[in-house]
């Protein structure tokens, strides 16, 4: 049995998976968000998938890295180490002094004179996108930032980031999305369009741009370098979110820890023209293939039968978290759930001119 840990707040987009593309795995996984994780005093055996590590607080972070611990020493498997996964800002640091990026970044309230320009202002933990477009000089940065902070966004959440230049010889940018769950690489999609940094809804979709996503999906280029990020990040489950520039080296953005893993209720795959739909059928089909194969190579217990009985109580692992630790969790989260971080930042959006 699989059992994946979330915030409150990303547990939709395991249950979309779960009842649409990952119906297959419903008997193999249980949902448990780190709220829930906050009031258990016993973990069941399986594999634990630790997500969303870049969701929580101090305190989620100390009830994760007691979790890690009374798994590790029951012997059973863990995706992602609280301790040795590298968030993004750490991300970013260590892929450029590993010379594998040639960006830095630096927190808003660090000295940025060093970062060349242009630059961009995002959050450290959000997968909003960026604040604002980019930046030009010391006195653009320091006015957005203030601007940002006027509109509730609190500076210690942010970070400025130098802009990487991936731009093809057509202009177009371009990004591709791949999947790890243990030590498997599965490429999910690619993206090419006009803006910098691109989401699924501004991408082109052409005849050509499919095809390659389809390549891209089924020949998996990329896998050995991805799998030398994913180890140097320390994350056993997550998707990367990279570009390839025009020398043909992979520029990493970030490592999304709760992704979005296929369809949604509100999905983006209306947004590709009708006619290319079954093509692009073809890229989905074969990624929910290889993430299902993945996901069912980590599950310990693997059920043949789906209505077997869950593990007894007797058969669990001590969780001993201390009870401020456990409260602090619920405090941490309770705004996030209630939706108070994304309003601010919305807020926050509406000063700029950036499209969204």
């Amino acid at each position: 049995m699989i059992h994946f840990v979330m915030t409150g707040i990303k547990r939709g987009v395991m249950e979309d998976f779960l009842a649409f593309e990952g119906q297959g795995l419903a008997s193999r996984m249980t949902l448990v968000t780190w709220e829930e994780l906050a009031g258990t005093t016993e973990l069941p055996p399986g594999t634990w998938v630790l997500a969303d590590l870049d969701g929580l607080g101090p305190a989620g972070m100390k009830l994760a890295s007691s979790a890690h611990r009374a798994l590790s020493g029951a012997r059973l498997p863990t995706l992602n180490h609280p301790g040795r996964t590298l968030l993004r800002f750490e991300l970013i640091e260590t892929l450029h002094r590993e010379g594998i990026n040639g960006f830095r970044a630096a927190r808003a309230t660090d000295d940025l004179r060093p970062l060349r320009s242009p630059v961009f202002v995002r959050g450290a933990s959000d997968h909003y996108g960026s604040i604002g477009d980019l930046l030009y000089s010391p006195e653009e940065v320091r006015h957005l930032l203030e601007r940002a902070e006027s509109a509730g966004l609190a500076l210690a959440d942010l970070m400025v980031v130098e802009f990487q230049d991936t731009a093809r010889a057509d202009g177009l940018y371009n990004k591709y999305g791949a999947f790890v769950v243990g030590d498997r690489v599965c490429p999910q999609h690619y993206l090419r369009g006009k803006p910098w940094m691109i989401k699924h809804n501004q991408s082109e979709f052409t005849e050509e741009i499919v095809e390659e996503e389809y390549r891209y999906v089924k020949d998996n280029p990329h896998e050995d370098a991805l799998r030398d990020v994913f180890r140097l990040a320390g994350i056993g489950y997550g998707r990367v979110d990279y570009s390839v520039d025009r020398d043909g080296a992979l520029r990493i953005w970030e490592i999304n820890l709760c992704p979005i893993v296929g369809e949604t209720r509100t999905s983006t795959a209306r947004s590709s023209p009708p006619h290319l739909r079954p093509l692009r059928q073809r890229a989905k089909d074969i990624f929910q293939e290889e993430i299902t194969k993945a996901f069912e190579a980590v599950d310990e217990e693997a059920p043949a039968d789906p209505e077997r009985s869950a593990p007894s109580r007797a058969s669990g692992v001590a969780l001993d978290v201390p009870p401020e630790i456990r409260s602090g969790v619920i405090a941490e989260l309770a705004p996030k759930t209630g939706g108070e971080g994304l309003l601010q930042l919305i807020r926050a959006k509406t000063f700029f001119g950036r499209r969204w």
